[in-house]
């Protein structure tokens, strides 16, 4: 596996598997499980200058088992309200990774929630499965469009759909290696899907 740089991703577990795999026996490999959540947003600070993620399992699920708010680096985010915050580089010209890894191998959904704070806000969500010896990317983007988006109906947010502008309601629950459904039909491709290996 190309190594990918530290500043860039960051691991989250959902169970600690260290001590599991230190008890198995001897040749027994486990598959990893993980999806790689990539964020991205067209807001600038300080519309928005922080973000939290938060993730659990189960659909609609809200006992979040990983929750962390993150400050935005870049002119005109605050130096002074997100003073102790760990610092992203996520900005209008750069994405934020987190490699979420499955430890538990249930086969509960992952729920990943990303919110965006500051003088505005503006809020994503996304369920999706683990699948055996695969790493697939999960998008979830802070569009300006859905800031002030009518609501959607129940299991779907607002997203912007790849190759227009417009906000529309897509499904939160994306099949893995695809980016959903959306309650208009539009011309929607497959997101890639990236195999790592072990």
């Amino acid at each position: 596996m190309r190594p990918v740089p530290a500043a860039s991703v960051l691991r989250a577990p959902l169970a600690l598997c260290a001590a599991l795999v230190a008890l198995a026996p001897a040749g027994c490999v486990r598959s990893r499980r993980e999806v790689m959540l990539i964020v991205t947003t067209n807001i600038a600070c300080p519309t928005i200058d922080r973000i939290t993620v938060r993730i659990s399992r189960g659909a609609g699920s809200t006992a979040y088992t990983w929750q962390r708010t993150f400050a935005l680096t870049g002119e005109g985010c605050s130096t002074t309200s997100n003073v102790g915050m760990p610092v992203i580089p996520l900005s209008t010209r750069a994405d934020y990774r987190l490699g979420i890894v499955d430890s538990l191998r249930t086969d509960e959904r992952v729920r990943i929630e990303v919110e965006g704070l500051g003088l505005s806000g503006v809020r994503s969500v996304a369920e999706t499965d683990f699948v055996d010896d695969k790493v697939y990317a999960v998008p979830v983007d802070l569009s300006l469009q859905c800031q002030n988006y009518e609501p959607c109906a129940s299991g779907f947010v607002c997203r912007v759909p790849p190759g227009t502008a417009q906000a529309a309601c897509g499904s939160i629950y994306r099949t893995p290696g695809t980016l959903g459904t959306f309650t208009v039909p539009m011309a929607i491709t497959a997101h890639d899907t990236v195999e790592m290996g072990p």
